[in-house]
């Protein structure tokens, strides 16, 4: 087969170099000059930088581990994070000192989630409408609530959470032991020694593919390429494709401020869960990767930033999969990966489906030997 893909992140290039050893080849569009997608960083003056936020790889499963490290020879690491709250620092995924040091007892947590959570000031309680913060205030109680969400969310949704819609807040881990590790529940931690463009760089270095950089993606340049490729592969959002011929798909955006300077946090990553900062999270890249520069980034929210976090509202998640069924049946386009399926996934996650994918594809490919029978069953 021909493939085609467009966009050069994780993906991308985990698709690419799979269907490139299976023989097949692989042409890689990218709009902007570098590879990496969001998981792009350089090294500044001896310190690794991820322009987009720290990406950390982590999953349980050690086939994903072993894939990604034939590609970064990776850094094992303990991966911990707290977040300034009105409590002071606490352990963030929330645990049992967050819990004890918030509500002085896990018996006293469950009690106010028992009740439904809104604790009033004559300690009853009461259900409001349903909306964001009851739907939290339900998952983990008033004080941890207030703590952890109140202040945090409101800057994320950049409104109140009385008035964000209850379908978009999915859950908050609330663990009752000692754990100190945030992606407690995995096995395998850690960050490519030469940074994630380097390892994504090494993907994409085979004799069957070719990458174009800086080249325009949207609805021409799909009309321009159907007929060349048997199978069109994007990672790109569908309604940028389609030159948002509907409307543009709401996502969070981020802006990204860079310092040099050091700092005191008891964690290299932080989040800011008091409202008196404007900034949700930040990390102090000299320390994270032992660095010799110092670097810190701090995120906010803002307009003019970068598309990064989808909304999935039901309206939302309906738009998206309204431009992935016309860009399937028009230009025989197959959209995957985050910004393909409209949701918030880790690197491991990015591979493992990537992998699943591919086996598809080809599967499908040595049973037909037909490519349009293929399509039709993607």
């Amino acid at each position: 087969m021909k493939i085609a893909i467009i966009g050069a992140g994780l993906t991308g290039a985990t698709i690419a170099r799979l269907f490139a050893v299976n023989g097949h080849n692989v042409e890689v569009y990218e709009k902007a000059s570098y590879p990496g997608g969001l998981a792009y960083d350089y090294d500044l003056s001896g310190t690794m930088v991820s322009h987009y936020g720290p990406h950390i790889f982590h999953t349980d499963y050690e086939d994903i581990w072993n894939f990604a490290n034939k590609f970064g020879n990776f850094i094992p690491i303990k991966y911990k994070v707290q977040a300034l709250t009105r409590k002071g620092w606490l352990p963030y995924p929330i645990n049992r000192e967050s819990i004890i040091k918030v509500c002085n007892s896990i018996r006293s947590m469950k009690k106010e989630i028992a009740a439904g959570g809104v604790l009033k000031e004559n300690h009853g309680y009461e259900l409001n409408l349903h909306n964001y913060e009851t739907k939290a205030l339900k998952c983990i109680g008033n004080r941890l609530y207030k703590t952890f969400v109140k202040d945090y969310d409101a800057k994320f949704h950049g409104r109140e959470l009385c008035n964000v819609l209850p379908e978009l807040f999915d859950g908050i881990n609330v663990d009752e032991d000692d754990h100190k590790n945030y992606f407690y529940k995995d096995t395998f931690i850690g960050f490519p020694k030469h940074g994630f463009t380097r390892m994504i760089e090494k993907m994409l270095n085979h004799s069957r593919i070719i990458v174009t950089f800086n080249h325009e993606i949207g609805q021409k340049f799909l009309i321009k390429i159907r007929e060349q490729f048997d199978l069109i592969v994007s990672t790109a959002s569908p309604d940028s494709l389609l030159n948002y011929r509907h409307t543009i798909i709401p996502y969070h955006k981020s802006s990204f401020t860079f310092l040099s300077c050091d700092t005191n946090w008891p964690t290299p990553t932080v989040k800011f869960c008091i409202k008196d900062i404007p900034f949700i999270n930040g990390v102090d890249y000299k320390r994270l990767h032992k660095g010799t520069n110092s670097v810190v980034m701090m995120e906010m929210i803002s307009e003019s930033g970068d598309r990064l976090y989808p909304i999935r509202s039901k309206w939302n998640i309906f738009l998206h999969q309204k431009y992935a069924n016309e860009l399937k049946e028009h230009y025989g386009v197959i959209s995957v990966g985050r910004l393909g399926s409209f949701k918030q996934i880790s690197m491991a996650l990015s591979i493992s489906q990537s992998i699943a994918f591919v086996r598809r594809v080809t599967s499908l490919y040595n049973k037909y030997n037909n490519i349009y029978k293929v399509k039709g069953e993607l």
